[in-house]
C-alpha cells in the first residue's frame, strides 16, 4: 500500500490523520510545502503539520524535487 497519492507533480497526496476524531484527509503535497497545515475532512479542525511531520514533509519536498530534474 502506497502512502503517496498521485504521480510526482502537484497532483501528489499525502494522507494526514486528525489528532481529535481520527479521520484521514488527503491533502495536496503541494499545498503543504506552502501552507504546512489543512483542513480536516472529518471535523474541520485546522490540522498544523510541526516538528518530525514538517521534517519529513521537507525530506519529500527535497526527494520530488530530485525525481523532477
Amino acid at each position: 500500500m502506497s502512502i503517496i497519492k498521485g504521480s510526482w507533480n502537484n497532483e501528489a497526496t499525502l494522507p494526514i490523520k486528525c489528532p481529535e476524531c481520527r479521520h484521514i484527509t488527503h491533502e495536496l503535497i503541494s499545498k503543504l510545502q506552502n501552507a504546512k497545515s489543512c483542513f480536516c475532512a472529518g471535523c474541520g479542525k485546522n490540522i498544523i503539520i510541526t516538528g518530525d511531520g514538517l521534517a519529513s514533509l521537507e525530506a519529500l519536498k527535497k526527494t520530488i524535487e530530485g525525481f523532477k530534474q
